[in-house]
């Protein structure tokens, strides 16, 4: 299944939350998925996927294949599309907070914990602007429960001029 993640819906927005829509969804679904879809998807999946299946509400069931992956335009599934993205949430919530600007020189540390930001360290992504309030950006994965000394991987933007 496909849904733009971190978005809040409400019940009636997901097409399994009562059992009347639950019934629904599944009936549509299944005749969607016709024996004669699901081979015609199969194949073309074998050359990329996600393939397409049917959307159901706001979300769509997709089939995976053994071909190339493509990732649809959004904030996740590719690096490519989701650490800009990543970075400018991270800047847009964190400038105008903690008196940055009369805290100098300040660090704002992020956990980044997240399969697509994991993915990010090992590409070679442009780096954010960085606001004037922000001196540098220090981004980490080591979850909730891992001390930052247990998890090196740190990836540190400085602002220009700093």
């Amino acid at each position: 299944m496909k849904r733009t993640h971190n978005i809040s819906y409400s019940g009636e927005d997901n097409p399994f939350f009562s059992e009347l829509t639950f019934n629904n969804s599944l009936s549509k679904l299944a005749s969607a998925l016709t024996p004669k879809v699901l081979t015609i998807l199969r194949t073309a999946a074998k050359l990329a996927y996600p393939q397409k299946v049917c959307k159901l509400g706001v979300i769509d069931i997709l089939l995976d294949g053994a071909g190339t992956y493509i990732p649809s335009q959004n904030a996740h599934g590719d690096p490519t599309y989701s650490w800009p993205i990543f970075l400018n949430e991270i800047v847009k919530a964190k400038k105008n907070s903690n008196n940055l600007v009369g805290s100098r020189p300040n660090i704002v540390m992020v956990n980044g914990l997240g399969i697509d930001f994991q993915f990010s360290f090992n590409h070679n992504h442009t780096d954010a602007e960085l606001p004037c309030s922000i001196d540098e950006l220090w981004i980490t994965t080591c979850g909730v429960v891992d001390p930052l000394s247990d998890n090196p991987p740190i990836r540190k933007i400085f602002r220009n001029g700093y």
